[in-house]
């Protein structure tokens, strides 16, 4: 993520859960529901964009974590 051009603030993210299946039967709302959301900011990624990242995370029920 350091080779992408300045002005993108990437954040790399992964959740803590998921299914064995897939396919739009295997949907789950609540997949996130407590679930932690691991999030890895680059060290240029601004504040603020880290806490949009963390609020849209906890707006699916997870719980984002900044190692």
């Amino acid at each position: 993520m350091e080779a992408l051009p300045p002005h993108i603030q990437a954040i790399g993210g992964i959740p803590v859960c998921g299914k064995e299946t897939f396919g739009f039967e295997s949907a789950d709302a609540n997949l996130y529901y407590n679930a932690t959301f691991v999030l890895t900011p680059l060290a240029r990624t601004l504040t603020s964009t880290l806490t949009l990242v963390q609020s849209l995370a906890s707006a699916l029920g997870a719980h984002p974590i900044c190692p």
